[in-house]
C-alpha cells in the first residue's frame, strides 16, 4: 500500500507525505502543522505616476490580556482541540503602498524585479526583510520603503496573534510608448535586466 497522505488546512502550509505500509503493518505519525506564508505578486509600470508616499503607520495596539484565573482552563480548551479545530484568522491589509519606479531606471527604460521575505509581526508591521535574489539596489530600495508603509491585521492562531511570514515579489515593468515604433512591456526574468532601446 502506497498513500499519500496530504493534510490541507487553510490558514498552514500544505504537507504532503508518501506513506509505504504493508498488510498487518500499524503506524502511528504526530503531524505538526506550520502555519502557511503570505505571497503577493506586485506589478509596477514604468508609465505608472509616482505617488506620495504614506507616513510609517503605527503599531497595532497590543491584544488585551487574559486574566491569569482563564489562562489554564484556556490552554486545557485550546490543547484538547488543538489536534483537530485550530483556527488561522489570516492577516488583512489595512494600510497599503505601491514601490515607486526608480527615476533613473524610468528614464533608461530598465525593466527588473525584487523577491523579499520577512515577517507580519503582532503589530501587522513588515519586518526583518531580505532579499531572496539579487536585485539592483534602486529597486530594492523602493520596494522596502513601500514595504515598511503596509501594515496588516495581526495573524492569529485560536485568537492568540502570531507573526506570519510574507514573501513579495515585485516586477518594475517597463511599458512601452505608443509613439516609439514599439507597443507592449519589457519585464525581467530569473533576475536578468532587460533595457528597451
Amino acid at each position: 500500500m502506497n498513500p499519500i497522505h496530504s493534510l490541507p488546512r487553510i490558514g498552514f502550509a500544505a504537507s504532503e507525505e508518501r506513506l509505504t505500509l504493508v498488510a498487518g503493518q500499524e503506524l502511528r505519525r504526530d503531524i505538526v502543522l506550520e502555519i502557511g506564508r503570505v505571497d503577493e505578486t506586485v506589478r509596477v509600470l514604468s508609465s505608472d505616476a509616482p505617488a506620495a508616499l504614506l507616513p510609517l503607520p503605527r503599531p497595532l495596539p497590543p491584544p488585551r490580556s487574559i486574566p491569569q484565573a482563564d489562562i489554564s482552563r484556556q490552554e486545557f480548551e485550546r490543547c484538547a482541540q488543538a489536534s483537530m479545530f485550530c483556527r488561522v484568522t489570516p492577516p488583512h491589509k489595512i494600510a497599503d503602498a505601491q514601490p515607486a519606479y526608480p527615476t533613473r531606471h524610468r528614464e533608461s527604460g530598465t525593466a527588473g524585479s525584487v523577491t523579499v521575505e520577512g515577517r507580519i509581526g503582532k503589530d501587522g508591521l513588515i519586518k526583518g526583510f531580505r532579499n531572496l535574489e539579487p536585485s539592483d539596489p534602486d529597486f530594492a530600495i523602493a520596494t522596502l520603503d513601500a514595504l515598511r508603509r503596509r501594515q496588516f491585521t495581526s495573524t492569529q492562531l485560536d485568537d492568540v496573534p502570531i507573526e506570519v511570514t510574507i514573501r513579495v515579489t515585485v516586477n518594475f515593468v517597463v511599458q512601452l510608448k505608443p509613439d516609439s515604433g514599439r507597443t507592449g512591456f519589457i519585464t525581467s526574468h530569473a533576475g536578468c535586466f532587460c533595457r528597451a532601446s
